[in-house]
């Protein structure tokens, strides 16, 4: 820095004129605590920007701890396929209470659902077997009694009248459990 200005000056007690007194400093002194402080500010900008990310996902993770355990439980229980499984429920009833409590509702239907449907099954495939031994009995006399028939071709007429009409009774028989099952399906 520099500054020109006229001044008197009395170096010998006499004042005496002069026309331009020059005074000069270094600004590096200046400069080089410009510097520092740029240098501090930046050093304490990243920290504070380094203290704050880290403070956002240290929170963000907490916030969302809850979310991912209730996620983790979730697929525990699709990938056991255990219907009976709940999960844990929460003493806050916040958003993640309530979901976790509806999820609950839901495998609860579930569960009851998937039971109903496996006693169905159990009966239906009895019915099935039942049907079909009661559709194989008159098959299997109708068999019989064709193959007396054509084994014997010269029958007695009562011996062929009797065959005749077993056949008949168990091809109506037959035809009865046709129409029941018929009506049963519909």
């Amino acid at each position: 820095m520099r500054l020109q200005a006229p001044v008197t000056v009395a170096p010998t007690g006499r004042p005496v004129a002069i026309d331009a007194l020059a005074v000069g400093a270094s600004l590096e002194d200046v400069d080089t605590t410009l510097r520092s402080l740029v240098q501090v500010l930046l050093i304490a900008g990243i920290a504070g920007l380094l203290v704050t990310g880290s403070g956002a996902w240290l929170a963000a993770g907490r916030g969302l701890r809850p979310l991912t355990v209730l996620s983790r439980a979730v697929e525990s229980v699709g990938r056991a396929g255990d219907l009976s499984r709940r999960l844990p429920e929460r003493a806050q009833q916040d958003e993640v209470g309530q979901l976790t409590t509806a999820f609950n509702h839901s495998l609860d239907r579930v569960e009851t659902t998937y039971h109903e449907l496996e006693q169905l099954l159990e009966q239906q495939q009895r019915f099935v077997a039942d049907a079909s031994h009661e559709l194989r009995t008159p098959l299997t006399t109708i068999r019989t009694d064709i193959e007396v028939m054509r084994r014997h071709p010269g029958l007695p007429p009562a011996d062929r009248d009797r065959v005749l009409d077993n056949a008949l009774t168990e091809l109506r028989r037959l035809s009865q459990l046709v129409a029941d099952l018929l009506t049963l399906a519909s």
